[in-house]
C-alpha cells in the first residue's frame, strides 16, 4: 500500500473547511455594505424575525467543527490502522459475521457487495460468515453467479406470515426475523457488521474493526464508521453527487462527534456500517414496532442508549452508492425527517433521551426556511438585522456549506479517475451547493405536509 502525502491530505482537508466558510463570510460582508436598508415596512420586519432561522445550523456547524479540529482528517490513522493490520493479521478468535439486509429488489447492487465481501475477507483471511436476509427470493440467483460460497454465505427469507411481538415492519422486521433464526451459541466473540445491499468493504474498514476488536471496551459497545457515498456510478450525475456529499462530511462532523467524544447516538446512527457485540444484538433485537421501522436504525441507538449501552467511533470507511434519481433522492430524505419525527415524540423513551434529537430535528425542520430567506433576501434587497448577527449566520451557514466541500474530497480520494475529474466533480460540487440546500429544503417541506407512512426502497443497481 503505497504511503499517502499527508500533508497534501490536511491542506485540502482544512481547504475544504474554510472555502465555503470564506466565500460566505465575504458575500455576507459585500451585501451588507451595500444591500442593506432600513427597517421601514412591515415586510423587514417579518423578514428580520425570519432571518433568525439562518442560525438552523446552531448545533450541526459547531459539533462539525469541533470534530474536523480535534480529530482532522482520517487518512493518516486509516493508513497506520492498515499497516498494523498487515503485519499482524486478524485475530482467529474473533469471528466476524456480516449482515446484508435486503428487500430483494435491487439484486446486481447486493451480489455485488457480496463478491466484493468475499474476495477481500478472503484474502486477508478473516474468520467470517455472510448473512443475507430479503422478503424476496434472492439466493439460487446469486449462488448461481459464484463457484463456492458454501459455508460462508448464508440466505434467509422472511416468510410472509413472520409477525414480531411489537409489529415491527421493513427492515427491522427482516433484521428481527434474523435473530430470531440464528443459533445462540458462541455469542462472546462474534461481532455483527450491518451492511446494506450495495455497501463495499474496504481495507481500511477491516483495519479499523481488527484495531477496534483489540480492546476490551469491543465486547461492550456499539460502533459506527465513516461511508462514502462513491461506490458504483459515481460523479455521473453531479446533482445527486453535489448533494450527497454532505453525508459523509456530516460523519465526520456531528457523528463522529458524538460517538468519539460523547460515547452516545445523541443524534442517532446511520442504518450501515453499525458493528454490534452479539450479545448486544440479541439482547435488544430490533422489534421497534411499527412507528419505529421508519428509521429503525435510530430506534435502535436510542433504545441501546437507554439501556446503558456506549457507542463509539470506528475507524476505517466502506463505500456505498447515492439514488440514481432526485425523486429517490427526495422520498429517502423524507422518511429519514417522518422516522426521526416519530422517534422524538415516542413517549416509551425518556424524553433526556430524546431531548437532543428533538431539538435537532426542530432545528432541521426550520431549516428550509433559511434557505428561503435568503433568496427573498436577495431578490427584493436586504433589510437590516444586527451586525454581530450577520457574521455570526455568515459563519454558521458556511460552516454547513464545508460539510458538502469535506465530504465531496473524502469522496474523491478513491474514485479511479485522472485529477482533472476529481477537480471538475469538486468544483461543481462546490458551485451547486445552493441548489443541494434547496432540495434538502424541499425534502423536507414535503416530510412535514405528506409525512412517510411505508419504508421506500430506492433503486440502487
Amino acid at each position: 500500500m503505497k504511503k499517502p502525502n499527508f500533508i497534501l491530505d490536511y491542506i485540502i482537508f482544512y481547504a475544504s473547511i474554510f472555502i465555503p466558510l470564506a466565500i460566505y463570510i465575504a458575500l455576507t460582508n459585500y451585501y451588507f455594505k451595500n444591500y442593506v436598508n432600513p427597517l421601514d415596512s412591515v415586510v423587514d420586519y417579518i423578514m428580520f424575525f425570519l432571518k433568525l432561522t439562518w442560525f438552523g445550523g446552531i448545533i450541526l456547524v459547531p459539533t462539525g467543527f469541533i470534530s474536523w479540529f480535534l480529530y482532522g482528517s482520517p487518512l493518516k490513522q486509516d493508513y497506520i490502522n492498515t499497516q498494523l493490520f498487515l503485519n499482524q493479521g486478524w485475530n482467529p478468535t474473533k469471528k466476524l459475521v456480516v449482515v446484508f439486509v435486503s428487500r430483494g429488489q435491487n439484486i446486481e447492487a447486493l451480489d455485488r457487495s457480496i463478491s466484493n465481501t468475499l474476495t477481500l475477507l478472503n484474502k486477508h483471511n478473516v474468520r467470517f460468515e455472510i448473512e443475507v436476509v430479503t422478503d424476496l427470493p434472492v439466493e439460487s440467483q446469486i449462488r448461481s453467479n459464484h463457484a463456492s460460497i458454501e459455508n460462508k454465505v448464508f440466505f434467509y427469507q422472511v416468510p410472509h406470515h413472520y409477525e414480531t411481538e411489537n409489529n415491527a415492519k421493513y427492515k427491522a422486521r427482516a433484521l428481527h426475523y434474523l435473530i430470531d433464526s440464528r443459533e445462540r451459541s458462541l455469542l462472546d466473540n462474534t461481532w455483527y457488521l450491518h451492511f446494506d445491499e450495495e455497501s463495499q468493504i474496504t481495507l481500511e474498514c477491516i483495519a479499523g474493526l481488527h484495531k477496534f476488536l483489540k480492546t476490551k471496551e469491543s465486547y461492550d459497545v456499539v460502533a459506527q464508521g465513516e461511508i462514502k457515498y462513491n461506490a458504483y456510478n459515481y460523479g455521473q450525475n453531479l446533482l445527486i453527487t453535489a448533494i450527497d456529499a454532505i453525508r459523509t462530511g456530516d460523519d465526520l462532523g456531528r457523528f463522529r462527534f458524538q460517538l468519539k467524544l460523547l460515547g452516545t447516538p445523541v443524534f442517532g446512527i446511520h442504518g450501515s456500517f453499525i458493528l454490534i457485540p452479539a450479545k448486544i444484538e440479541h439482547h435488544i433485537g430490533f422489534d421497534v414496532g411499527g412507528r419505529g421501522s421508519i428509521t429503525e436504525d435510530a430506534y435502535f441507538a436510542l433504545t441501546a442508549a437507554e439501556m446503558g449501552y456506549k457507542f463509539r467511533w470506528l475507524d476505517g470507511f466502506i463505500m456505498e452508492q447515492s439514488p440514481f434519481s432526485l425523486s429517490d433522492l427526495i422520498k429517502q430524505r423524507r422518511r429519514w425527517v417522518s422516522g426521526l419525527v416519530l422517534l422524538a415524540n415516542d413517549n416509551q423513551l425518556k424524553l433526556i433521551t430524546r431531548l437532543p434529537l428533538k431539538i435537532n430535528l426542530f432545528l432541521w425542520q426550520i431549516s428550509w426556511v433559511s434557505i428561503f430567506v435568503t433568496i427573498i433576501n436577495i431578490i427584493i434587497g436586504g433589510s437590516w438585522f444586527p451586525t454581530e448577527l450577520s457574521y455570526a449566520a455568515a459563519i454558521i451557514t458556511g460552516g454547513f456549506y464545508s460539510m458538502y466541500t469535506v465530504g465531496s474530497y473524502r469522496n474523491l480520494r478513491d474514485i479511479d479517475a485522472n485529477i482533472f475529474k476529481k477537480i471538475s466533480i469538486y468544483l461543481a460540487t462546490l458551485l451547486l451547493i445552493p441548489i443541494s440546500a434547496v432540495i434538502e429544503g424541499v425534502a423536507v417541506i414535503y416530510a412535514t405536509l405528506e409525512p412517510v407512512t411505508h419504508f421506500d426502497v430506492v433503486q440502487k443497481n
